[in-house]
């Protein structure tokens, strides 16, 4: 009694108490919110992410200053959903309007960066939900998928002061919807997926000039949209990039008023020369394609010392080797396209002396073994020799190791001995012996590799017996040693094949122009291959249903037999990568087509039944999709 008597040990007990009760009524709050979120969770499909912790981004929050640094421990360590609330959301993706309201009452909305809204027909998002969008004080990103947009969201939209990125898909929104933006000043990027090309839509993008990316899918840019822009734009791009801009010298005149391009495509353009001299100061420019235009070397003169230029495609150009004088110049030059030109051996001689370039294309050009000493001097980490004048006796000179990771000598003529030397180098990634001297008795030089994930063996030199060779250096056989791609165009499958194909743990696998047909098709479901290649084989819909499975993500069937009832049988896939060019599939397949969902890498219509405006319909569904325009190898 005489300690409870005393007044410090009553104190500390008092203190020892309060302190309890704080921290179990912090418990409580705590558990009441995992509770709430639970709940949440289970109840909506909703995808939330947090910021990732505290000590990344080096913020902390009032209520984690409030108590020791071991009393969080201790709350982190016996409260599993502690740590999570301690993360405030930063990005959000809702396809309901009750899920939006609950969500707003259970979460910090102060460090929500990134709200992706999706349609759902039963609960949609209305105008008053994209006004609450208000309430995030932090948002900079905004995503509306098949959401209908109004004048009355966009202005909402448009009030919010810090979005610097505005995504409307499967909407169709007017130029004139499209000018509410123009008072946005922290804007940079706009995608549009169903823009109405109406005569206002080209008009009010030119009235955005703070935008620095702009893709609007369908949208083709033509020489008198360009004519129009009589302002500096800060877009980086004018098209995306998988969409050439077919210009002219009046068109490329224009392009004086962009000049923070970063990338540009100008494959095909009848440009000449002289109008590559708008590029002359382009202190931004990083990839510039040029492929099949009629510039010479005097033309790619105006590129000297650009200083960000890295990446320069000029195939099927008139160019030669006095070009390298100008690709010397380049100071940051990585990567330079120059197959199916005259590029000859002192051209590259002259290259030799750039010590950045790493990536080296090179296939059917006039190059001699004279240039062998010269590629020995640049060692590319990747390089293209294909389809050239070097001889077995210039190859066994070759010596690009240790960096070389890939190489490709497609359609050379080589002895096994004057090659074995190259497979001492042990770091392949990638191998292209197609259409070559490379046949089953060469199997064993890969018992060496230590990296090689990526081979093509095309043509008819390599049998069953080969691929059975070829299997024993690979998993599961070895486990050191992965192939996952393989290309075995232009022969003819056969049973033996596939029973050897099942010993090797491939992920993608090319077959094109190989005669398989609806029976051959059943042979290859058993190997569950992921991105299968099938071009130019005579498979019909039959073929096709007996492919499918749940782990297919890429399929390529241009020049097959395939149908309009075909396509039916893709509505429930997990395709990613479609290809149906030079079929018979035409707009009576586009309902089966418009919503596949999971298609986000490649399609594939070129030169089949469709109308131009089905298949531009079909590509405006798809807007961050790749277009494939030529058939693959």
């Amino acid at each position: 009694m005489k300690l409870w008597k005393s007044r410090k040990v009553r104190i500390a007990l008092s203190v020892l108490l309060m302190l309890f009760m704080c921290v179990g009524g912090y418990g409580y709050v705590i558990y009441r919110q995992s509770e709430a979120r639970r709940e949440f969770e289970e109840r909506y499909d909703v995808d939330i992410y947090f910021r990732s912790t505290y000590e990344e981004d080096g913020q902390r929050d009032a209520s984690e200053d409030a108590f020791p640094n071991f009393v969080n421990e201790i709350l982190a360590d016996h409260f599993e959903i502690y740590s999570v609330l301690k993360r405030p959301p930063r990005d959000i993706s809702i396809s309901s309007r009750s899920a939006w309201l609950a969500f707003l009452k259970i979460y910090d909305l102060n460090e929500v960066k990134r709200v992706n809204f999706t349609l759902n027909e039963s609960d949609p998002i209305t105008d008053a939900d994209i006004e609450l969008l208000l309430d995030l004080p932090n948002l900079r990103e905004v995503w509306l998928n098949e959401i209908p947009v109004t004048g009355k969201s966009l202005n909402a939209i448009r009030q919010l002061p810090r979005l610097t990125r505005l995504a409307i898909f499967g909407t169709k929104i007017t130029g004139k919807e499209i000018a509410l933006l123009a008072e946005v000043d922290t804007l940079r990027e706009l995608t549009l997926s169903h823009p109405q090309n109406d005569e206002h839509l080209w008009n009010s993008l030119l009235q955005l000039p703070q935008l620095e990316d702009v893709s609007c899918a369908g949208l083709e840019v033509t020489d008198e949209m360009l004519s129009q822009v009589d302002t500096t734009m800060n877009w980086d791009a004018i098209s995306w990039w998988s969409i050439p801009l077919k210009l002219t010298d009046k068109g490329m005149a224009s392009l004086k008023y962009f000049p923070k391009l970063g990338w540009l495509n100008l494959s095909g353009s009848e440009i000449s020369d002289e109008s590559l001299s708008v590029l002359s100061d382009r202190t931004y420019l990083t990839r510039l394609i040029l492929n099949d235009t009629p510039v010479t070397d005097e033309g790619l003169k105006s590129l000297e010392r650009l200083p960000e230029l890295r990446f320069l495609y000029l195939r099927k150009t008139k160019v030669t080797g006095t070009v390298a004088h100008t690709l010397r110049t380049i100071p940051n030059l990585y990567d330079v396209d120059l197959g199916e030109t005259s590029f000859d051996d002192e051209g590259l001689k002259t290259l030799s002396h750039h010590e950045q370039v790493s990536v080296l294309t090179l296939d059917h050009t006039p190059i001699t073994d004279a240039s062998i000493l010269h590629l020995n001097k640049i060692k590319p980490d990747n390089l293209h020799i294909g389809h050239t004048n070097i001889t077995g006796a210039g190859l066994k000179e070759l010596n690009c190791a240790p960096t070389l990771s890939t190489l490709s000598l497609q359609g050379l003529s080589f002895s096994k001995e004057e090659i074995r030397h190259l497979f001492n180098q042990t770091g392949y990634k990638k191998l292209d012996l197609a259409y070559s001297s490379w046949d089953d008795d060469y199997m064993d030089l890969f018992q060496g590799l230590l990296e090689c994930s990526e081979l093509d063996l095309s043509g008819k030199n390599v049998t069953d017996e080969g691929l059975s060779r070829l299997a024993k250096h690979f998993y599961p056989n070895n486990n050191r040693l992965f192939l996952n791609i393989l290309y075995l165009n232009d022969r003819p499958l056969t049973s033996a094949d596939i029973n050897v194909l099942k010993n090797i743990a491939l992920s993608l696998l090319q077959l094109n122009r190989c005669g398989i047909d609806d029976e051959q098709a059943a042979w290859l479901a058993e190997l569950k291959i992921e991105w299968l290649y099938l071009n130019g084989n005579p498979i019909t819909d039959q073929g096709l249903e007996v492919l499918l499975h749940d782990d297919l993500f890429a399929l390529h069937l241009s020049g097959t037999l395939v149908t309009d009832e075909g396509m039916k049988l893709l509505e429930s896939s997990e395709i990613r990568t479609l290809d149906i060019s030079n079929t018979a599939v035409s707009d009576a397949a586009i309902p089966y087509l418009d919503h596949l969902p999971e298609l986000n890498r490649a399609l594939g219509l070129k030169n089949n039944q469709m109308t131009p405006e089905g298949r531009q319909y079909l590509r405006a569904c798809y807007p961050f999709v790749s277009n494939i325009y030529y058939e693959s190898n």
